[in-house]
Order: structure tokens, then C-alpha cells, then sequence
């Protein structure tokens, strides 16, 4: 009887242990609230490759509710951006007093280096949120390719429903008043 106690004890130990490190598993960000009309630093933490394969590249896609983007160079990976050019005729002259710069940026890519599966890493921009956004929580969709396949982060949850219920929930971030 003690011997099943201990099994059933150190079981549930590893459990509670163990549950933490799979919330951890998905690809999420470090800021899990924002502020509304806010310029912020969204840090993506990858926290794995590919079902043992190492990440060559990582594709993320802005939601237009995120504006004014500009990615940080990370060293050893090569970063481009595609922009949306019928934001650009449309936004004119009305750029925020910035010169436009990053005010267009639709996707972010990292390539060419290389993230162990056993490592973890963490790939920065800076966004702001539009101060007209009336939503409560902002969902990026992010890939994660591997040398060895993908991690397609995309899922976003219908409403009244939490990513929780997920398998390859897209990073999101809460987001708060203004006031």
C-alpha cells in the first residue's frame, strides 16, 4: 500500500511538474498584455524546432491592427519585409510624423540561420496598436520552418471560444484601454 501511495504521489509530482512545460510549448509572446494606441516591443519566443528538427526560418504575418513595424535584425539570420503597397497610396502624407517608415510592413521574415530544436530563441519587433481597435485580444499568425518541415502557429480561436482548445494556436496578446 505505501509502495502505491509513493507511485500515485510521485506521479501526480510529474504531472504538475510537467504542465508548465507544455503551455510552454507553443510559440507565444513575452508581452501578454498591451495597451491600446501603444508603441510596443512584441517579443516572439520560439521554444522549440520541428519534432527534433533544428528552425531555419521563421515568417510572421502582422494583422492589420499593428502598424508603424520595424523588426529587429538578429545576427546570423537574414531578415527582409513585404510591405502592402495600396496602404502606402492610401496612408499619403498622414504617416504619424515617422516618414512612413515600417508603417506598411505586412509580413516579417527571419532565414538562413539556425535554432537547435533543443534551444530556444526570441525574434523582436516593435508595432503600435492602432488606438481604433476595438478588440480585446490581437492574434499573429507566425510559421516556423524547419529543416525537417513546419510549424504552421495560425490557429485563431472563433469567438466565444480560447486558444487553449487548440494545437497550433497563433501567438496573441490581450489588449487593454488606453486610459
Amino acid at each position: 500500500m505505501k509502495s502505491l501511495r509513493l507511485s500515485l504521489q510521485a506521479g501526480l509530482a510529474a504531472a504538475v511538474l510537467a504542465a508548465p512545460l507544455c503551455a510552454q510549448a507553443h510559440v507565444s509572446f513575452e508581452n501578454k498584455e498591451v495597451k491600446i494606441g501603444s508603441t510596443v516591443k512584441f517579443v516572439l519566443v520560439i521554444p522549440h524546432g520541428c519534432t527534433g528538427s533544428p528552425t531555419v526560418a521563421l515568417k510572421v504575418s502582422v494583422p492589420p491592427e499593428l502598424t508603424e513595424v520595424k523588426p529587429q535584425p538578429k545576427p546570423g539570420w537574414s531578415l527582409s519585409t513585404t510591405i502592402e503597397e495600396q496602404r502606402i497610396a492610401a496612408a499619403g502624407s498622414d504617416l504619424n510624423g515617422h516618414g512612413g517608415h515600417g508603417a506598411d510592413v505586412r509580413e516579417i521574415s527571419w532565414s538562413g540561420g539556425k535554432l537547435e530544436d533543443t534551444h530556444f530563441d526570441e525574434f523582436i519587433f516593435r508595432a503600435k496598436v492602432r488606438s481604433s481597435f476595438t478588440g480585446s485580444e490581437i492574434f499573429v499568425p507566425v510559421v516556423q520552418q524547419c529543416s525537417a518541415g513546419a510549424q504552421r502557429w495560425i490557429e485563431v480561436p472563433l469567438s466565444g471560444r480560447s486558444a487553449d482548445d487548440l494545437t497550433h494556436p497563433a501567438p496573441s496578446v490581450k489588449i487593454r484601454s488606453g486610459s
